[in-house]
């Protein structure tokens, strides 16, 4: 089976997978979810994938009541309290993307030293983490960046724009996976998705299973990837 070395993760599901178990607060699915993300974590891990980026929370997120937000930022400082631990046990760095100014203080401050306390080096695996992310908001920031360094236009090339990018540095993506049953991107990671292989699957994300994540992957190394030749 042919491992991708960068695979991307849109965790869709949380809220319908909540009201579908009767849960009282759609919160609890996005909790349910964090202990998905874990698990996934530890078997990518396992499998010796080299980068898996998720989308944690988007630009777009900012829209949703006051109460989820409020239950969701309470949710992400205590996953950034807790969680640390397990991923340096586990060899993995933290690497956040996209505009931690967004949102409240406390909550970027305990996101941002969530990354910190993670390994920087020896680790066997990055996660990253989009939080307050856009793929075409990353992309206007990218473009702000080299404006900033006054670039001649003819020097601007593909190398450079990556370079001036939230997740400058991290290959393209290989894989990606999306649960809840949409087949759609939504403005995730749209400059290293260029020539990403797609498997939609339509179980939502805190009943993603490990199965489920070999079978994406199986699908995947039975594709041919041309990059356009």
């Amino acid at each position: 089976m042919k491992i991708p070395k960068h695979l991307a993760i849109i965790m869709d599901g949380n809220r319908r997978w909540a009201r579908r178990e009767g849960k009282k607060n759609v919160v609890e699915g996005h909790r349910s979810g964090a202990d998905t993300l874990e698990y996934i974590v530890e078997k990518a891990v396992e499998l010796g994938i080299e980068y898996l980026t998720v989308y944690t929370f988007s630009t777009e997120n900012f829209s949703r009541s006051p109460e989820e937000l409020r239950g969701l930022f309470e949710m992400c400082v205590e996953f950034a309290g807790k969680k640390w631990k397990k991923l340096r046990e586990n060899n993995v760095r933290v690497k956040m993307y996209g505009n931690l100014s967004l949102f409240p203080k406390r909550v970027s401050e305990a996101m941002e030293q969530f990354a910190g306390k993670s390994l920087r080096e020896g680790h066997k695996m990055t996660l990253g983490l989009c939080f307050g992310y856009g793929g075409r908001q990353e992309i206007v920031a990218a473009c702000k960046e080299i404006l900033k360094q006054n670039v001649d236009p003819e020097e601007v090339t593909e190398d450079l724009f990556e370079k001036n990018l939230y997740t400058a540095g991290v290959p393209d993506v290989d894989l990606i996976i999306r649960t809840g049953g949409a087949r759609r991107i939504s403005n995730f990671l749209l400059w290293k998705l260029a020539y990403a292989e797609i498997v939609f699957v339509d179980k939502f994300w805190p009943e993603f299973s490990e199965a489920d994540l070999l079978g994406a992957i199986e699908e995947y190394s039975s594709r041919e990837r041309r990059f356009g030749k």
